[in-house]
């Protein structure tokens, strides 16, 4: 079962009382080893959380920490690509929207032939995004003429909190200021 994962002001607050808890004389990373263990949390996470506690890292420690977050977040970027939502895409996508704890689907709007009527009066608006040949997020997006509308945002739960669903949200965003919407 996974943990949940407390917000930072929780997390903070404990903390402070288990870091108390340690023995004296632990070296920062077997610190952080622990807390990330205790709390949860990505090692980039932990290390600003444990300098708000308190905790003294070596010189240039959390700079290579966040070059190398920023590294992996680049390659797991370049693997994945926004485009266009097709028809084609309808069972991959409505599949996604199915794993959704809470989404809620309309027997008409989101059959095929519904999606098949909102992708012909909104061409190239809705958007899917693609890793490794699958579609881990997509949202379908329209427009009345004056305004644009987002609807069915989503993003797979295991690629949440990777910017996948703001990058799609700008390219449509992008898509409504070509058509002069705003």
């Amino acid at each position: 079962m996974k943990k949940k994962t407390l917000s930072k002001a929780s997390r903070l607050q404990s903390g402070t009382h288990w870091l108390k808890t340690l023995e004296a004389g632990l070296r920062p990373s077997v610190i952080t080893r622990r807390y990330r263990k205790r709390y949860n949390v990505d090692h980039l996470t932990a290390i600003r959380d444990l300098i708000e506690l308190g905790i003294v890292f070596p010189d240039g420690y959390y700079d290579m920490v966040l070059k190398t977050y920023n590294t992996n977040v680049a390659k797991k970027a370049a693997k994945r690509k926004e485009r266009k939502m097709k028809l084609e895409d309808y069972d991959n996508v409505f599949a996604l929207w199915k794993t959704i704890k809470g989404f809620g689907i309309r027997s008409v709007d989101d059959s095929r032939e519904g999606i098949e009527r909102f992708l012909k009066w909104n061409p190239g608006l809705s958007v899917v995004a693609e890793e490794n040949g699958e579609i881990v997020g997509a949202i379908l997006c329209g427009s009345d003429g004056r305004r644009g509308c987002l609807y069915h945002v989503c993003v797979h739960k295991d690629y949440r909190r990777q910017g996948i669903g703001k990058t799609m949200v700008v390219w449509c965003m992008e898509k409504l200021k070509e058509l002069q919407i705003n």
